[in-house]
């Protein structure tokens, strides 16, 4: 019974030992779309006065992620869609930052 409990002990050990070698790891392309919405209040006390304000940000990106040579990882990031508006100025143009 003693001799079946050491001969698993045994290999374990004996493959324990073994020298490793450098293990190999590689990006796998894809791309995903993400949403960000940002909304700024802000507050401005000017000459006794408080003026308040908020902007806000909506885009729709498109990031892409590329495996070069080896180690080497290629990114692209596009924004597919913008929009900026705010309270006191209502929308702003922001359409020469898409694509």
């Amino acid at each position: 019974m003693l001799s079946r409990a050491i001969v698993p002990i045994l290999l374990v050990l004996g493959t324990a030992s073994l020298p490793l070698g450098a293990q190999e790891f590689r990006y796998t392309p894809g791309t995903a779309q993400y949403r960000a919405s940002v909304v700024t209040k802000m507050t401005r006390d000017i000459g006794g006065q408080r003026m308040e304000d908020e902007i806000t940000q909506l885009q729709r990106l498109t990031v892409g992620l590329f495996a070069d040579a080896g180690d080497t990882l290629r990114i692209g990031v596009t924004v597919d869609s913008a929009a900026v508006a705010t309270r006191s100025a209502g929308p702003q143009d922001v359409s020469p930052l898409v694509g």
